[in-house]
């Protein structure tokens, strides 16, 4: 199972630019595909099932899973994706994932990834935080805060990420 669950806890909303992982291969399927809008203190779920009949011989799905969000409001293009690599008779690497954070006005210069400014987690047991510095919350917080909590086994990859704040000096 991949998993990528975003926690929005800003006052404002994000509008998904771009869905990635439409398209499936052979076995996997959506169990749940985030809408086109993250709204204020909302939740975005996107499940894929990988444990169809053919992951008994191997497991490939999609380039990445995941989207890219804009927050107008903030100037700031957000994407998170799942990476699942191939897998055959149970042998290969784990699934991975990859994040971006970028300022962009108008929400229409979202790069697919693996390309800049991509990021790639590679290894998916970590927690990361990540801070991206921006003026547009005031003068008491001085970036946007990303804060993916991930849970991997050798086959599936379960991430909660938090978009929030940091308070200036924190």
């Amino acid at each position: 199972m991949l998993k990528l669950t975003l926690h929005n806890n800003l006052e404002s909303s994000w509008r998904r630019v771009r869905k990635l992982g439409t398209e499936l291969v052979g076995y996997d399927r959506f169990v749940t595909q985030p809408g086109d809008h993250l709204e204020a203190h909302d939740d975005a779920v996107m499940i894929v099932d990988n444990s169809g009949f053919m992951s008994e011989v191997g497991t490939h799905t999609a380039d990445h899973f995941g989207g890219i969000w804009f927050n107008s409001h903030l100037g700031i293009l957000l994407g998170v994706t799942i990476h699942q690599n191939l897998q055959l008779f149970g042998m290969g690497y784990a699934p991975n994932w990859f994040w971006c954070l970028k300022s962009d006005d108008k929400g229409d210069d979202a790069p697919y990834p693996p390309s800049e400014p991509w990021r790639e987690e590679s290894d998916p047991t970590v927690v990361r935080v990540i801070d991206f510095p921006t003026d547009r919350f005031g003068p008491h917080i001085d970036a946007l805060r990303l804060t993916v909590t991930p849970q991997s086994t050798h086959t599936s990859l379960d991430l909660n990420a938090i978009i929030g704040f940091r308070k200036r000096g924190g």
